[in-house]
């Protein structure tokens, strides 16, 4: 990448916080560091450094600068690009790196080097507006995509601009996934029922990620447990409620749990869930991600060495292969559900086949590798 070995990384995230973006973000820049860049992070700084690297389990820290974002979401956003722009006028890396509108807009508007990530498809005028700005800018140099399919529905709807482009799906740190304990100590350690098969879900309880499922299956399957790790705020205790409701016992919500304590729990079970439907929200209301997503959870599901059942979807199978290294089932048929959960906790051939060639796999998609396709290195065209 033309030897630049300093970048500033541009967010109004928030660190450090319960969503899945600032998890993508401090690996991105903990990457970084680890391949010999010096990096800045630029975002919402709500803590000592020490203990946001903690809490991310970073082990090469980047420096960190805060940018003060307000509670009110457009209003504190355009008073934190006024800070950001001061910012960016002041710094000297390299190269800017951002994966936000706003923050595109900045540095497009600043003229200087600049690579832009896209995750979603922006709607509204608003936001369309701010992308075709960001397209036209000279300062553009490469435009990062999180699958082939976002790629191909974004040049669809808004073309390619004659920039570089790379499709970078989301990552893993294989690290965070070595442990010498047992099933059984790590059971004990999150406090999971001992001597019982257990099928366990990570992540939000958004509508459409498929907790629904898991509340059919813990049904049909009185036998296994089902354990739902995270999810908060409202979304969080209307499932305490049905499930205290429906009188099942045999399926648990640990609320949210710190990062570095996912690996954990994902050890501690026997099959990994993956149950999106066919349209999948998030935090942005009425936003529906089902199409190019590209979930972190897979990744870890798949550096977990447990067998991964998921949804059947052509964004998910752009990496994961049915009977290869994970069982792919239609998104709302339960029966095919529980009978994927049957057959690997039947079948151990099968579960031991599934986990040995999904971690193979996992070690093509780690953030360090993430790092190298999208600067280039190793690359010779």
């Amino acid at each position: 990448m033309d030897n630049k070995r300093t970048v500033s990384y541009l967010t109004f995230a928030s660190f450090p916080s319960r969503a899945a973006h600032a998890v993508h973000i401090m690996n991105m820049c903990r990457a970084l560091a680890e391949n010999g860049y010096r990096v800045t992070l630029y975002g919402h700084i709500k803590g000592e450094s020490d203990l946001i690297y903690s809490h991310y389990g970073i082990e090469t820290p980047f420096l960190l600068k805060s940018v003060h974002v307000g509670k009110a979401r457009f209003l504190g956003r355009l008073a934190a690009l006024v800070r950001m722009t001061a910012f960016i006028r002041r710094d000297t890396s390299d190269l800017l790196y951002t994966r936000d509108l706003f923050n595109g807009w900045a540095a497009a508007r600043s003229g200087r080097p600049f690579f832009f990530e896209l995750h979603e498809l922006p709607d509204g005028f608003f936001r369309r507006r701010l992308l075709f700005f960001i397209l036209k800018s000279v300062g553009l140099k490469r435009l990062i995509f999180i699958s082939n399919r976002l790629k191909t529905l974004f040049e669809e709807r808004f073309g390619l601009p004659p920039v570089s482009v790379r499709v970078a799906h989301d990552g893993v740190n294989l690290k965070d996934f070595l442990t010498e304990r047992s099933k059984v100590d790590l059971r004990k350690a999150v406090n999971l029922p001992r001597d019982v098969f257990i099928a366990g879900y990570t992540g939000s309880l958004f509508p459409g990620r498929g907790s629904e499922i898991v509340l059919q299956l813990a049904e049909r399957m009185p036998g296994m447990v089902f354990v739902l790790v995270g999810g908060e705020g409202r979304y969080l205790e209307d499932w305490r409620k049905r499930i205290s409701s429906s009188g099942l016992s045999n399926i648990i919500l640990t609320g949210y749990v710190p990062y570095s304590s996912v690996p954990s729990y994902l050890h501690a079970f026997d099959a990994l869930l993956m149950p999106y439907q066919k349209k999948v929200l998030h935090r942005q209301a009425g936003h529906d991600t089902v199409e190019y997503m590209s979930p972190l959870k897979m990744f870890e599901y798949m550096a977990a060495g447990r067998p991964l059942i998921s949804s059947r979807l052509p964004v998910l199978e752009e990496v994961l292969r049915d009977g290869d290294n994970a069982l792919l089932v239609e998104p709302d048929n339960i029966k095919m559900w529980s009978d994927a959960l049957l057959r690997v906790k039947a079948d151990e051939d099968l579960a031991q086949k599934l986990s040995r060639q999904a971690g193979k796999d996992a070690e093509e998609y780690t953030w360090s590798k993430r790092v190298r396709l999208i600067f280039d290195e190793g690359r010779e065209d």
